[in-house]
């Protein structure tokens, strides 16, 4: 699964993510990879805002047709954005967790 669909494996890849990060390895090497999946979901978050431009007229089909393709697909839309923005805060998090605290001297 490639492009535009692949935000269906989400769920799957995340479970795994957490998983493998329990396991112990360099904190700079947790740190990379956090910070990859970070940018990562920033990235795809930015596509899928810059894609559902439209999205306020597949919403408006809901009146015409409420179990319709456009409503469907605005509403696979929402939840896209919903995971990643998920990703990014536990990635921002998990980063935070990581470095410690700034003054720790």
């Amino acid at each position: 699964i490639s492009g535009k669909d692949s935000f269906i494996l989400e769920s799957c890849f995340m479970s795994v993510v957490f998983r493998t990060l329990e396991s112990p390895f360099s904190k700079a090497n947790e740190l990379a990879v956090c910070q990859y999946l970070l940018n990562f979901a920033e990235k795809s978050l930015a596509k899928v805002n810059t894609v559902a431009s439209n999205e306020e007229d597949l919403l408006k089909c809901e009146k015409e047709d409420p179990y319709g393709i456009p409503f469907a697909l605005s509403q696979l839309r929402i939840q896209e954005r919903a995971a990643l923005q998920e990703t990014i805060n536990k990635m921002s998090l998990n980063i935070l967790n990581i470095q410690g605290p700034a003054d720790k001297r």
